[in-house]
């Protein structure tokens, strides 16, 4: 089975919190995978706190395509 993330370690990606846009770098991903999915969870580099775990579907490869979801 190969397994194929969308975003890649050192990547720089963005996702909302507290009504903000914050872009940040990923630093590990880890996966769970079930028997009908895959779940894909990343650790970035928070600006304001150490690191901080985000589902792949809270983070975006852009601001601008961040901000077009809301």
């Amino acid at each position: 089975m190969t397994i194929t993330t969308k975003y890649d370690i050192g990547e720089t990606v963005w996702f909302m919190e507290d009504n903000k846009a914050w872009g940040a770098t990923i630093k590990s991903c880890e996966l769970d995978v079930g028997s009908n999915n895959i779940h894909t969870v990343y650790t970035v580099s928070h600006p304001s706190h150490k690191c901080v775990k985000y589902a792949e579907v809270h983070l975006f490869p852009t601001k601008e395509a961040l901000l077009a979801s809301l």
